[in-house]
């Protein structure tokens, strides 16, 4: 009750009536759209419980400051503007440069992303925070392969 998510919903409830935003829904039910719902159970021996949640616009494939080459799809779930024009999901990026991608929840704008889409031969800048384990173990299991081939007996 109350949850909050970026991605769809799925509810499968067998032998029970559902209302979804007082409509009558079968199960399994997927609601994929952003906003706010309320389902409403009832099943045997007058039980009844109702939820609330909340759906909210994503990104699927957009991370913020990152850098895509051109032809790159731009998929989210809810309605955006990608530099001020409406796209729908899916639209493809065939021009390189920086973007803004503005997801909006109602008539609000939601999240706003920026990245840049480059050429397929341009380097794309990645960086890393993570310690590079397998480059030092490897180090480490060469030098003591060495120090057990040169040993002393």
């Amino acid at each position: 009750d109350g949850g909050t998510y970026e991605d769809k919903v799925d509810i499968d409830i067998d032998d029970v009536e559902l209302t979804l935003n007082g409509n009558s829904v079968q199960s399994p039910l997927f609601v994929a759209e952003p906003g706010f719902y309320e389902l409403t159970i009832e099943g045997v021996n007058g039980y009844n419980k109702t939820v609330t949640f909340v759906i909210y616009p994503s990104a699927r494939t957009i991370e913020p400051n990152a850098t895509y080459e051109i032809n790159y799809p731009v998929v989210f779930i809810g309605e955006a503007m990608l530099n001020d024009e409406w796209i729908e999901s899916g639209y493809v990026i065939d021009q390189p440069g920086d973007y803004e991608l503005t997801l909006y929840f109602g008539d609000v704008p939601y999240k706003t992303y920026a990245f840049t889409v480059v050429e397929k031969n341009e380097p794309i800048e990645t960086k890393t925070n993570s310690f590079p384990f397998l480059e030092v173990g490897l180090g480490i299991i060469t030098l003591l392969g060495i120090y057990f081939v040169f040993r002393k007996k």
